[in-house]
């Protein structure tokens, strides 16, 4: 996978300037901005609302995570949703009749601002996602493979291990009980991953690889109007990057409140094969295990690890748990 190499990435958002929005505004031909709404969130890169004399728009900085192989492959993408119906935003062109550009060393994005309602927790909201998720997979799962990003949330074996093995170089400055506990929890992880898929891989599809509430635009009505941020596309198993959603949800909300709003989702995905169903509380796991790993390729390894190992082991250990799973079974419809 192509976060196997995350020791060689710069994880920072560009601090942009008011001269580099003037400038992409001018490549585009987007006219004079008359107001920078500045950083309207996103983790890795920088997304400024801007409203100039011929509308509003996004101009996104891509993380130097991003490359080139990797953006064309997402532009494939995005025009086989859209044919397909699945709503999404389609990068402009340049000048050069380009969809990006390159400023600083930073890829270059720029799309219309789509006038719609955030995520604000209704039912209709998290259904529809879920909903609309199940019609991504399911257009992708025959599309051709592509170049993996380099850096994503997807918990690979390599980047698990080469995580965990890093954090041990840090014995002196981590706690070794907390140590000890992430790589017992990483082997019992490991161990029934591969129990679960020896004889039955899983099924696989493009992954979205983020997808969470936050990342869709709703209307009124609570249906998905936009699908955002697919930087992070890839093949791999359909039933990980559910996990990865189930995961945000209980990271964010109380284990009740997120019961109800997985169920919900799920409700919207619709049915899973038995042995998908089976391995999701591992797939929660697995995106928790992630984040606790992920710690070792960052700056101010010691805080971020307390930080992840505090809110992600809780919801590990739920998952590992007999009552994790049979709550997880019994969100679920079996086909």
């Amino acid at each position: 996978m192509g976060n196997d190499r995350p020791g060689k990435l710069c994880f920072e958002k560009y601090q942009y300037r008011d001269r580099d929005i003037e400038l992409i505004c001018s490549e585009y031909r987007l006219g004079e901005p008359t107001i920078i709404h500045r950083d309207i969130g996103g983790g890795f890169n920088a997304n400024v609302k801007v409203e100039t004399l011929t509308g509003i728009y996004v101009i996104r900085f891509l993380s130097k995570c991003t490359t080139s192989e990797h953006i064309s492959y997402e532009n494939e993408v995005l025009k086989m949703l859209k044919r397909s119906g699945v709503p999404v935003v389609i990068p402009l062109r340049n000048r050069r009749g380009r969809s990006t550009s390159k400023l600083h060393g930073h890829f270059v994005q720029v799309t219309p601002f789509i006038d719609a309602i955030a995520f604000d927790v209704s039912p209709e909201q998290v259904w529809s996602s879920g909903h609309t998720f199940r019609r991504f997979h399911k257009i992708l799962e025959g599309f051709k493979d592509g170049p993996v990003p380099l850096w994503s949330h997807y918990p690979s074996k390599r980047i698990l291990r080469t995580g965990l093995s890093r954090l041990q170089e840090l014995q002196d400055e981590l706690s070794l009980e907390r140590l000890s506990e992430v790589r017992r929890i990483y082997e019992v992880i490991r161990h029934g991953w591969k129990k679960g898929t020896y004889r039955n891989p899983l099924s696989t599809t493009i992954i979205h690889g983020d997808w969470h509430f936050w990342n869709q635009l709703y209307t009124e009505d609570g249906d998905v109007c936009c699908v955002l941020d697919l930087d992070f596309i890839q093949r791999a198993e359909r039933v990980q990057d559910l996990g990865y959603t189930l995961w945000n949800i209980f990271a964010i909300f109380s284990t009740d409140s997120g019961v109800d709003i997985c169920h919900n989702f799920l409700n919207g995905y619709g049915k899973l094969p038995r042995d998908e169903v089976k391995m999701l509380p591992l797939a929660v796991a697995k995106s928790a295990l992630f984040f606790i790993c992920s710690t070792a390729f960052r700056k101010n390894v010691v805080s971020k690890f307390n930080f992840h190992f505090d809110r992600q082991l809780p919801i590990i250990e739920w998952m590992l748990s007999s009552e994790g799973q049979d709550t997880i079974e019994e969100m679920c419809t079996t086909e």
